[in-house]
């Protein structure tokens, strides 16, 4: 058919050309180039339409190749990660610390993908290898933890598990040192715990954990639950406690300070209820709109301090304990100062004992204690008998030993209420 129309076409070409260009001397020759430019035409068309199909191709085929290496590079990621996971389960200290180093790189690689699972791996790790309930100190390696805490929670704005909150409860940490870390959030509840220093530690939850033998400074502890806590032997200096938290309903600190000392410490717009400080050192600290109420200042010794914008001093009692440019105003009600006396002692940890037999002999009263500007009629001066003696020292020795925590520690409400 096509022939046939090729055949007339050049049959009829003078008729063709006379019709599309009668008035045209040449009109052969323009009749010519007419047909030249639509085959031209026709082929450039035609070379589009291959480069184009060429063009799928190739396309096709290089999405068909980065398939098989995206397949590829996700059967070697998930190679390398069961090979990580294994080695968490070997013996060997370097092996397992290989198995940690091979898992934050692939955190690294694919953070969207595997951050948050590789973050809750090696926290369920140290949950598992520290475990107080389980574990002793000798029990887990302190390296593999320390390399763990390092990779998860030093604060740098590119670390890839910044967004994540850990629960590390019930977990050994006390030979750990939390230096720079962001532990925002954290569940530290149950938990020993040493030095921490420069960290942040907002809305954190230290509960019924156990703190000894540390050096707190110049952490973020805005938000923090205090509650039932165990401070022993620890330093805070240019610390702040704001906003604490507690599980109890109206009050924010029910905590435990054995032979603490507290250097440049701000205690302000706090609770502190019901909380035990025994043998502790309280040295230019600020209590701003702070409510102490039923709490015990055993054997203390406060140096450049004042209680005159406190909100409330409620049965406070101060047994045993020194002052020296101190001063508490006059909204102080129902507290004890029974031993009691005013002279300048060095910021060194207290001995409890000590201190209990050379102020037993002291009978206070509101005359030595010139600084304290007081509700006198509320507040209880004299000296301390054997009997009250022998209860704070009861009461320090049961506080100082170190026990393994509670699973649960459960305070009734009724009892809180009426007190």
């Amino acid at each position: 058919m096509g022939l046939i129309n090729i055949f007339l076409f050049f049959s009829f070409f003078n008729e063709i050309a006379l019709f599309l260009f009668p008035s045209h001397s040449d009109r052969s020759g323009e009749l010519v180039k007419l047909i030249l430019s639509v085959i031209g035409g026709l082929c450039v068309i035609y070379g589009l339409y291959i480069s184009n199909r060429r063009a799928k191709a190739t396309d096709q085929s290089v999405k068909m190749q980065n398939a098989q290496i995206e397949l590829s590079l996700k059967s070697q990621i998930d190679d390398r990660f069961k090979n990580a996971i294994e080695h968490l389960g070997n013996e060997k200290e370097p092996i397992i610390l290989g198995g940690i180093a091979e898992l934050h790189q692939i955190s690294k690689e694919n953070s969207e993908k595997y951050s948050e699972v590789v973050f809750n791996i090696l926290c369920s790790y140290i949950r598992a290898e520290t475990n107080i309930y389980e574990k002793r100190a000798n029990d887990f390696n302190s390296a593999v933890i320390s390399t763990i805490i390092n990779y998860l929670f030093k604060a740098a704005p590119d670390n890839p598990y910044n967004p994540f909150f850990a629960n590390l409860r019930s977990s050994n940490l006390l030979g750990q040192e939390i230096v720079n870390c962001n532990l925002l959030n954290a569940n530290l509840s149950f938990c020993y715990l040493g030095y921490v220093q420069n960290s942040i530690l907002d809305n954190a939850d230290l509960s019924c954990s156990d703190i000894s033998n540390s050096f707190f400074q110049n952490n973020s502890m805005n938000g923090v639950n205090l509650f039932h806590t165990r401070f022993m032997l620890v330093t805070f200096k240019q610390s702040s406690f704001k906003k604490l938290k507690s599980e109890e309903k109206n009050h924010s600190m029910i905590t435990y300070f054995i032979n603490c000392k507290f250097i440049y410490v701000s205690f302000d717009d706090i609770d502190i209820y019901k909380s035990i400080f025994i043998g502790c050192i309280f040295y230019n600290c600020t209590f701003t709109n702070t409510r102490i109420m039923h709490t015990s200042f055993y054997v203390c010794s406060f140096s450049d301090i004042s209680f005159s914008d406190v909100k409330d001093l409620y049965e406070i009692n101060f047994s045993a304990s020194i002052f020296h440019d101190t001063v508490i105003c006059n909204n102080i009600y129902h507290s004890i100062f029974k031993g009691c006396s005013i002279k300048k002692q060095n910021i060194v940890y207290i001995s409890i004992e000590g201190q209990l037999s050379e102020q037993k002999n002291i009978e206070s009263n509101i005359n030595n204690l010139v600084s304290l500007v007081l509700y006198p009629e509320s507040c209880i001066f004299g000296k301390l008998t054997d009997d009250e003696c022998n209860e704070i020292i009861d009461k320090y020795e049961e506080l100082k030993i170190i026990k393994k925590l509670p699973l649960k520690i459960d305070v009734p409400k009724e009892n809180i209420d009426t007190e």
